[in-house]
This record gives structure tokens, sequence and C-alpha cells, in this order.
């Protein structure tokens, strides 16, 4: 079942499309050897850490409801079954209706990046053609993301684009780069690292803020540990001073939380536990 907050004027909606997939040795600096600093977080995260060093996290998208528009943040997986998540299928359309979210109302998506589990749903075949899942909708997409993935080095390990480079062809694509302006209670914020181009999406309305964070993150842990990037990061140093800088801000403005990994429906405040910051669900 969806779950919704209300952000000032706006209501988002956490959607859920693959849940309880384990990922082993998810951060490679933490060893046998640092496991201490590890192992400290288990009681405060116990759903999100599974055996030895490996990371439970689920994968969920957002719908923005404001101003009479309806804003898809990720598309998830796609249908499945799905290998690499534990053969997991897809439940994001499901979601959608029990949300009472009808795909013909998506008039905007936007991927965070361009990695497998976040443009699943994006488009499908019907009778052998690509279709877009959201037939009335923009596809909002990083501009270095789409030049990053279309390298010659990369193409045997992007397969999945192949429905959302049709969609390109079918001019139903805008490529975005920077901050970017989507409606006046929703911004994409550049937040690179994890991937070239990746973007959060900032939410503000009546005095209030929250940030749907892409894989910015995957875990609660790195809140305080921004230092630990997962091997998935094409460059882990840019990626830590960006979840830094992120975080930082979230606590700040005391935002919202909207983080699609961790555990569902992801969303939370950033507090204050000694010295140390902490995700609280909500």
């Amino acid at each position: 079942m969806a779950h919704r907050v209300q952000v000032g004027n706006a209501e988002i909606v956490s959607l859920l499309d693959v849940d309880h997939w384990n990922l082993g040795h998810f951060f490679p600096h933490i060893t046998e050897a640092n496991a201490a600093v590890w192992e400290a977080y288990r009681p405060l995260y116990t759903a999100t850490m599974c055996d030895g060093f490996s990371v439970c996290i689920s994968a969920s998208s957002y719908a923005i409801r404001t101003g009479g528009r309806t804003v898809l943040v990720d598309t998830g997986l796609g249908p499945g079954p799905h290998p690499r998540a534990n053969n997991a299928m897809g439940h994001l359309m499901d979601d959608l209706a029990s949300a009472g979210i009808r795909p013909e109302e998506v008039d905007t998506v936007v991927c965070t990046h361009l990695h497998f589990d976040h443009v699943g749903w994006n488009a499908g075949l019907v009778d052998g053609a690509v279709h877009p899942t959201f037939p009335n909708a923009r596809y909002l997409l990083p501009q270095k993301d789409w030049v990053h993935f279309q390298q010659p080095a990369l193409a045997d390990r992007v397969g999945y684009l192949q429905h959302t480079l049709a969609l390109f062809d079918q001019g139903r694509i805008t490529l975005v780069d920077g901050e970017h302006v989507v409606s006046p209670d929703i911004t994409l914020l550049p937040t690179p690292g994890h991937t070239p181009g990746h973007q959060a999406v900032v939410v503000q309305s009546q005095g209030q803020r929250a940030a749907i964070i892409g894989d910015a993150a995957h875990t609660p842990m790195q809140v305080q540990e921004t230092a630990w990037s997962p091997a998935a990061d094409v460059d882990p140093a840019l990626s830590a001073r960006t979840r830094a800088a992120l975080f930082d801000g979230v606590e700040a403005d005391n935002a919202l939380l909207c983080a699609g990994h961790f555990p569902h429906p992801g969303f939370g405040r950033l507090v204050r536990l000694a010295d140390k910051r902490l995700f609280q669900a909500v």
C-alpha cells in the first residue's frame, strides 16, 4: 500500500517496486578489520543491515502531486523477474493503482539517474513496439548520464536502457543539466558522484521542504558516515562530498528526507543523538 506525506500544498506518495533486496559487501572499505564501526549501527538500523556486511534495501519511487500536476520520480526495476534482485517482481504499477494514480495522469517522469533500478518502468513492449508506460509524460533525464551511459565501453552493461533510448527517438525525453525548475514547487538539483549526472528532487511549498535523494545514499548509516561510498559510485570521492553537503542542507532546513533505498517508505528526518546524525523514520 502506498504511503503519503504532505509538504505544504504538495503531496508526496511513496511507491514500492521491490523490497528486501540484499546487496552483499556493499561498501568495499568495510571488512573484518573495521567491523566494529559497522556493527555499532546494527541496533539503530536493524531492518537495513543483513548478515555480515550486506545491506537490505528497498526500491521505492515517489509521486508528487501539486498544482494540478503529477510528477513521478524514478520508475524502479520494471516488471521482472530480476536476477540481480533475488528474482523479485516489480510492483510499482500495483502501488500506483493503490494510490489512485493512473499512468495517464503522470505528466512528468524524472529519473534521478540512469541505473537499471531507476528506469525499469519507463517503457515496455506492446505488440513488439516500445510504448511509454506513462503516455502523457515528458521524461526528464540527466544529460551527463545520457552521455556517460552511451560510451561504447559500457555497451554490454546497459542493455536495460534500450526502451529508454527508444523514448528519446520518439521525442518524449528532455535532457537536463544543472539546476532545473520543473514547477513552482519542484526543482531538480545536481548531486553528482554516484553517476556523473545524478540529480535530487527538491519539493518546497509553504515554507516546508523535502528532498528525494535517489542514490545519493543507499542506507541510513550514510547520513552520518558520508564518506562511505559504495562500489557502484563512479566517483566515490565526489559522491562523498555531495552526500555531506546534501545532508548538511537537509538537516539545516529540517527537510523531509525521501530515500528510495532506505526501508520503505523511506520518509524520515535527520536528528542528533550525542555526536551522531541519525535518520529517524516517520
